[in-house]
């Protein structure tokens, strides 16, 4: 506690805007308490941030589901920004997509990555666009709180 209180103490004297704003620390039953600035843009900027990928994201995957192509492999690693101005999520890497046109059913088999694959994707069962939907969900929710949600739970916001 006192290292850390020192630290504290010592950058209340050397102010700079990117640290934190130290005001007092005292202990409670034990616990060090820490009196700090309120500082939320961070996290005000993330989740516009999150906000502005989804909206892409989802209107990517409503675009291909329209035209009846199941991504089957959507996750962070196949979402890119584009380098103009607006600077918008595009959606790539179609080596496991298909072409649903017929197909009233959906498919079946494995594939994707892991931690992004719908319950109804394993075994033999038959599945559909909701499986995309599904990869989306645990993609935004790993871009708003860095986790996957079983290991994180819910994110608060």
């Amino acid at each position: 506690y006192d290292r850390e209180v020192n630290v504290l103490m010592m950058l209340k004297e050397h102010r700079h805007p990117n640290i934190v704003k130290f005001g007092s620390a005292f202990k409670d039953r034990g616990q060090l308490c820490l009196s700090l600035e309120l500082a939320n843009k961070a996290r005000d900027m993330l989740i516009g941030l999150v906000k502005h990928l989804a909206s892409g994201i989802a209107r990517g995957l409503d675009h291909l589901h329209k035209n009846h192509i199941l991504h089957r492999d959507i996750k962070p690693e196949n979402i890119l920004l584009t380098g103009d101005a607006s600077s918008h999520p595009v959606i790539t890497d179609f080596g496991l997509a298909i072409n649903l046109k017929g197909k009233p059913l959906g498919t079946r088999g494995e594939c994707g990555t892991k931690q992004y694959r719908a319950p109804e994707m394993l075994g033999r069962n038959y599945y559909s666009f909701p499986v995309d939907v599904f990869a989306f969900g645990v993609t935004i929710h790993r871009m708003a709180g860095g986790q996957f949600p079983e290991q994180g739970g819910i994110i608060p916001l």
